[in-house]
């Protein structure tokens, strides 16, 4: 079945990333490397070059709302549940970093284009486009709350400055303008052909730097709120509201499966916030998202 080709695809790369790094064929310098270039050209080169070349007038509104309204909703409950103080500001700050960004840009791209081909990638992309920046603003808000640094919205500038950002913001701009320069199109689609890959394999070194069995305890009920709340609210969303049909319920009640973005963790570093907490959270929805992705692909079907 392709949910088993997909995984199965997936679960081999991440483990050759997870081996290079236990044999001590990269070292940490060389993972950051390979993490930089994934950040700064590969991902940057396949949403431009997918985003230029996609009529974005077509884009069906319910792979917006569908991607985006079960994590406001999430969101609300959570904030709801802080202000009759059903628990503390750590761990409401925790719950809602484990919703607001997740891994769609560099895990989901690469299954949905290992189980559905061009149509899954390029759902995956527009939907990173979208999820993307809204994670990490609301990312950034959250550490900011959390910590009381009252900084946020200055160092929220900064997200326009994002190489993600900004060629999500000129693949936009082609789009509507109709630019087509065949020579740049293709020169950088070449380099956004290895950002899948990569990511997995990068993902792989990840897992073996940061899985923590002593803080697993302390990460595991934050992970399994991202594995379990989302999929729920997704699938009453979807058969509730919007009822959308076909491959495209199958992708947004499959995206909700995604796990949490691996960039928490550097978030988590700048802020000095519960470090390996949010480190382990997002080792552990990694791992599970490929029985959460399992699970979902034979409900949705």
């Amino acid at each position: 079945m392709p949910i088993f080709f997909a995984l199965g695809t997936l679960a081999v790369v991440v483990f050759l990333g997870w081996l290079a790094r236990r044999l001590k064929v990269l070292s940490s310098e060389h993972t950051r490397g390979m993490s930089s270039y994934i950040y700064y050209f590969a991902l940057p080169a396949l949403f431009f070059s997918k985003l230029a070349q996609t009529d974005l007038t077509t884009i069906d509104p319910k792979l917006v709302a569908g991607s985006l309204a079960p994590i406001f909703a999430l969101l609300a409950l959570l904030m709801l549940l802080r202000a009759i103080k059903v628990f503390s500001k750590e761990n409401f700050a925790l719950l809602a970093l484990t919703i607001v960004f997740g891994s769609n840009a560099f895990f989901g791209i690469t299954f949905f284009e290992a189980l559905a081909g061009e149509t899954g990638l390029d759902f995956a992309v527009i939907t990173s486009s979208i999820l993307g920046p809204v994670g990490i603003f609301l990312t950034i808000y959250i550490f900011e709350y959390a910590t009381n640094h009252g900084k946020g919205w200055c160092f929220c500038g900064k997200i326009f400055r994002n190489p993600l950002i900004l060629s999500i913001l000129a693949g936009v701009i082609f789009s509507l303008l109709n630019i087509r320069f065949e020579p740049l199109l293709d020169g950088v689609a070449l380099i956004g052909q290895t950002a899948g890959p990569l990511a997995i394999f990068a993902l792989g070194t990840f897992l073996y730097e940061n899985l923590s069995f002593k803080e697993f305890k302390n990460s595991v009920w934050f992970a399994l709120f991202r594995l379990l709340a989302l999929p729920v609210v997704t699938f009453l969303i979807l058969n509730f509201w919007l009822l959308p049909e076909g491959n495209l319920r199958e992708f947004l009640f499959l995206q909700s499966g995604i796990p949490a973005a691996v960039s928490l963790a550097v978030f988590a570093k700048r802020y000095n916030f519960h470090v390996e907490t949010v480190a382990n959270f997002v080792v552990i929805t990694s791992l599970g998202s490929f029985l959460i992705l399992g699970i979902a692909y034979f409900l949705v079907n």
